[in-house]
């Protein structure tokens, strides 16, 4: 598969899951900052202004949460400024795939069938 492709099939499940905002927030406060802290109070000014999607649920206040704890390693010089951001990507994709299992899960599904000389075969999606 192309990159271009790639990039654009990973957007939109990105877009899909309702986290844009924040994958928007950490992806251009990371790119503004090297050090971890800086990038954390970045995205931390977006959530509080309302831009880094929906933050009132448990996902959201799980990764508040770990971000905060991953700031304050970094400060007390428990982990590195790229290892935080990573171990903050991680924790976002985990969110992403959870939102995204949980959206699935709570979806209706439809499903099809037909009857062919007495042989019915359904197709749901």
């Amino acid at each position: 598969m192309k990159l271009a492709t790639l990039a654009a099939a990973l957007m939109s499940g990105i877009a899909l899951s309702g986290c844009v905002g924040l994958v928007d927030a950490q992806s251009k406060c990371s790119a503004r900052s090297a050090s971890y802290l800086t990038m954390w109070d970045c995205i931390r000014g977006r959530v509080a202004a309302g831009t880094a999607g929906q933050m009132n649920n448990d996902l959201g206040v799980r990764y508040l949460a770990v971000g905060d704890l991953l700031a304050q390693s970094v400060r007390s010089g428990q982990m590195s400024d790229a290892e935080a951001k990573a171990r903050l990507a991680i924790e976002l994709e985990r969110g992403n795939s959870e939102f995204n299992r949980r959206q699935a899960a709570s979806s209706p599904s439809l499903t099809r069938c037909t009857n062919t000389n007495g042989v019915v075969n359904c197709l749901s999606f």
